[in-house]
């Protein structure tokens, strides 16, 4: 386990070193309107580190914030406004999370999906209009006997749909994602993708750890 300075740091560091140069304006420069006290650095930082299950929802993770991480983040605003910068934030926090799973080494545009979702033409009109591949079993015609794919090919699908059922619970239970009840899609969606950014940088830092790569149910020496 790690001590919570050291994870924050760790964190705030994988994120500046991907946002510094979008997140620092040319000399001279002055956006329009009022300066947002937390940089987007910041705020991605912070709204990966507040899924934490043990927080129990955002007014916990605001109490622990408010007696810990004043010094750290001095511009720290009010729990609402920094709800209005993290949802503002959502394209930041989806872009840092596909880069974690690009720096693990994740296939880009590949998808595995349930039968639910078979169908060439579709799968034909995503990769056009999404540029994602389908990967999906098809499923077996009417009085059709044999399967379409062979036994090893299922086999192979299946531990592949074992990893994400095993993702699916973390994210459920270590991240909090079952306790959701969203009042607004756009809310929902900027703490989903923090979830899923916390997720991935938990799995990067468990590899430089020697750690397993699941094996983040509590690495924070609370």
């Amino acid at each position: 386990m790690i001590d919570p300075d050291t994870f924050l740091t760790a964190l705030y560091v994988q994120a500046d070193d991907f946002f510094q140069p979008q997140d620092r304006p040319p000399p001279g420069a002055r956006a329009p309107g009022r300066r947002a006290s937390l940089s987007v650095s910041e705020v991605v930082t912070l709204g990966l580190f507040g899924q934490w299950f043990g927080f129990g929802g955002e007014r916990g993770f605001w109490r622990w914030g408010s007696r810990h991480l004043r010094a750290a983040f001095p511009g720290l605003p009010a729990r609402e406004q920094f709800n209005r910068l993290l949802r503002a934030q959502r394209a930041a926090l989806e872009a840092f999370g596909v880069h974690l799973a690009e720096v693990l080494g994740a296939a880009h545009g590949t998808h595995e999906a349930d039968k639910g979702f078979e169908g060439r033409a579709r799968h034909a009109r995503w990769q056009a209009e999404l540029g994602v591949r389908m990967l999906c079993a098809p499923r077996r015609a009417r009085g059709q006997k044999e399967h379409p794919w062979p036994k090893p090919l299922r086999r192979w699908l299946a531990s592949i749909r074992q990893i994400v059922e095993t993702v699916f619970d973390k994210l459920q239970h270590a991240f909090g994602l079952r306790r959701e009840r969203p009042h607004c899609l756009q809310g929902f969606a900027a703490r989903l993708a923090a979830r899923v950014g916390l997720h991935n940088f938990c799995i990067l830092l468990n590899q430089r750890l020697g750690r397993p790569n699941l094996a983040f149910a509590d690495p924070v020496d609370w």
